[in-house]
Order: C-alpha cells, then sequence, then structure tokens
C-alpha cells in the first residue's frame, strides 16, 4: 500500500504535502484594513490612552490638537 500524504489548498489548487510535512513555499501575500473597518477597534485604543500617559492617533489625517509626546500613525 502507498503511503498516504496529506492534501492542503495553496493558492486554491489541492497539493500534496512533501515528505517531512512541509508546506510547499508560498508567495508572501499582503492584508491590511483600515481602523475603521475594525468594529470598536478606536474606542478601544482610545480607552488605552489614559493608561499609556500619552494619546495614540491612527488615521490618514494629522491630529487637531496635539500634545508634547502624544503619537501619530499616518496610514
Amino acid at each position: 500500500m502507498a503511503e498516504r500524504k496529506p492534501i492542503v489548498m495553496v493558492n486554491g489548487q489541492l497539493k500534496e504535502l512533501p515528505g517531512g510535512d512541509a508546506l510547499p513555499p508560498q508567495p508572501p501575500a499582503s492584508h491590511s484594513h483600515a481602523v475603521s473597518d475594525v468594529a470598536g477597534l478606536q474606542t478601544a485604543l482610545d480607552g488605552k490612552e489614559p493608561a499609556l500617559g500619552f494619546k495614540l492617533t491612527v488615521s490618514t489625517t494629522a491630529p487637531t490638537s496635539p500634545a508634547v509626546g502624544d503619537i501619530w500613525i499616518s496610514y
């Protein structure tokens, strides 16, 4: 009886795992979301500000009233 090898889905195609159970090489993938795409994320980040001691802003536009020590992450 032939050895059965696991089958995996890679880029929409079924592939048999090579010996040693290593996955076949895959091209690097990129994936991102805007803060507004994640429900409640900005509110959660805003809630962290008092504990951090500075304001963290993640947006495409500069903060309207920044203070010394605040951090702005532009995307």
